[in-house]
């Protein structure tokens, strides 16, 4: 029998999850404490698929405020799906949830950063209606210290 498949808006009260996620998808110890710091955030979004108790994806995103016309974003920082649960409509889902948040926020833009040579990725988001810039974006980091 299949294992139960749920998505979930985390806030405050899942510490616990959330520092298994930031072990899972990013290697990343998490203490207590901040990951109640994090889930306080009103602007942030984490969402994740469970199957049972298996973390299967994760979704993470930012709500940008904008000053100049009061339109506000929603910025995509991270999606992923684990391997072994690729394919089964996941990515679907969280996009579903994130249409949902923003459309009860009234937030009309929704952008994220990909890479153009991942086809299987750009076509994903074409399919979920995604509009790919034709004009060519560099992304440049800085690192004051």
């Amino acid at each position: 029998m299949p294992a139960t498949q749920s998505i979930r808006l985390l806030g405050p009260g899942d510490e616990a999850l959330l520092i298994r996620l930031a072990e899972k998808f990013y290697n990343s110890q998490l203490a207590p404490a901040e990951a109640k710091a994090l889930l306080k955030r009103a602007e942030q979004f984490m969402l994740c698929i469970l199957e049972g108790n298996d973390l299967a994806g994760f979704c993470y995103f930012h709500i940008l405020p904008r000053w100049y016309d009061g339109v506000n974003e929603i910025f995509l920082y991270d999606l992923e799906v684990e391997g072994e649960h690729q394919r089964k409509g996941y990515g679907r889902r969280f996009f579903r949830k994130i249409f949902s948040i923003a459309k009860d926020r009234d937030i009309p833009i929704i952008w994220l950063l990909a890479k153009g040579s991942n086809a299987t990725a750009m076509q994903f988001y074409e399919d979920m209606g995604g509009k790919i810039q034709t004009e060519e974006a560099v992304l440049i980091e800085f690192y004051p210290y």
